[in-house]
């Protein structure tokens, strides 16, 4: 009997077994019993476990008209949540409690993406709307296509950020030209100047400045200035402390050792250089000639012919200095490093002519005194008014006039 299992109640609850007594009632169907021992022995968390199991026990809609009489709809809903039964805590919203179903969606979307599955979780997401989650649950992923996807058709003023984002990650892998793509498809083209600035890419910075940031440039030229005369600073400081230390082979890899990712500015790279083929010069005679053929390699590289020429001339290397001016289209520089030869001297003068030749270069031709040269291109062009004005104003031989007259 009823009063029989008061007793019952007591009796466990006095003993600490109060699950026994909520047991007990739940057994005959006794529910509000039920929840008023758990409640007042269990608290809140054991009250809604109670009302999750009235609800089953009640089943479907019917469950929910009662629990929303006895106002446990929303702690049934709540423990059907904990306990990561959506679809039961969704039925339960949607039959008697509608405002809880966004709130439903949005844990269960959650819950998805914990378990890794992406696609279901952004259709929850979608249902609680929340678009935003969605799109940075597959930005977390790299999976761009879809937050892009997702972005385009809820969200477009997201697409930027993911952009970024993307951006982001491939500057991680020191991708700089994809990185640098993303960013100024993102409208964030300070982020690709701050990139290249960081790596000290200066082209590349440059590139973004002159393109997309233009009023940035004095700020960036002076930035520039400052780091490449740090940065030489730096290496002549490490070049001279070894030198000091004696340490002349180390010096001299010191002094070769940055590039033009180390420093922009040619100039301050070719000064290094000189200063590792002096220390050879001094100090490490074994090492001089090679260290001379790697700077002049370097020279040339950098479309500085004149200066690798002159280096080679003071090193009593006059051939190889003359050649390296020839192949650099320095004609007078190798004409002054060739005067106190005469085979060298006829030997650029050979090859200057067949260059202006080769390059249809008449008026030079006609300055260095190759007029019957200048005028066989005159010739070649159809220019004849040029060439009776030269007959006539040089003073040509016989020869060469009674072949174009």
């Amino acid at each position: 009997s009823e009063g029989d299992m008061r007793g019952a109640e007591l009796h466990y609850c006095s003993a600490g077994e109060w699950l026994s007594a909520v047991n007990m009632y739940r057994n005959n169907n006794m529910w509000e019993d039920t929840m008023r021992v758990a409640k007042f022995q269990g608290g809140a968390n054991a009250s809604k476990r109670v009302a999750y199991a009235y609800a089953l026990h009640c089943g479907g809609s019917a469950g929910a008209s009662l629990l929303t009489k006895m106002d446990l709809i929303e702690p049934a809903i709540e423990y059907a949540v904990e306990s990561a039964a959506f679809e039961h805590a969704l039925e339960l919203a949607q039959a008697g409690l509608k405002s809880k179903l966004p709130e439903i969606h949005y844990k269960h979307a959650m819950h998805l993406e914990d378990e890794g599955s992406f696609a279901d979780a952004e259709s929850a997401f979608l249902k609680s709307n929340k678009e935003i989650e969605a799109i940075e649950m597959y930005t977390h992923q790299r999976s761009w296509d879809d937050a892009l996807r997702v972005a385009k058709e809820y969200e477009p003023s997201f697409i930027n950020d993911i952009f970024v984002a993307q951006g982001g990650v491939s500057l991680e892998e020191k991708d700089y030209e994809k990185a640098e793509e993303l960013f100024i498809k993102a409208k964030k083209p300070e982020l690709a100047l701050k990139m290249y600035q960081e790596s000290k890419d200066w082209d590349g910075a440059m590139k973004i400045v002159n393109l997309h940031l233009p009023h940035l440039k004095p700020e960036l030229d002076k930035s520039m200035q400052y780091a490449t005369k740090e940065n030489r600073n730096n290496f002549l400081d490490n070049g001279r402390l070894l030198e000091d230390c004696h340490k002349y082979d180390e010096a001299i890899d010191a002094y070769m050792l940055p590039t033009t990712e180390d420093l922009a500015n040619t100039s301050d790279l070719e000064e290094l250089w000189l200063h590792a083929l002096h220390v050879a010069k001094v100090n490490r005679k074994d090492r001089y000639m090679v260290v001379l053929q790697e700077v002049v390699s370097r020279f040339v590289a950098a479309k500085n012919h004149e200066r690798a020429s002159e280096v080679l001339y003071e090193a009593g290397e006059l051939e190889k200095a003359v050649h390296v001016a020839m192949s650099g289209s320095c004609w007078s520089k190798a004409k002054e490093i060739s005067r106190d030869s005469e085979s060298l001297s006829r030997r650029v003068e050979i090859a200057f002519q067949e260059t202006l030749m080769a390059e249809g270069d008449s008026d030079n031709l006609m300055v260095s005194g190759n007029i019957e040269s200048a005028l066989d291109i005159y010739a070649q062009r159809d220019d004849w008014d040029r060439i009776w004005e030269t007959l006539r104003e040089e003073s040509t031989s016989m020869k060469i006039t009674s072949k174009f007259a």
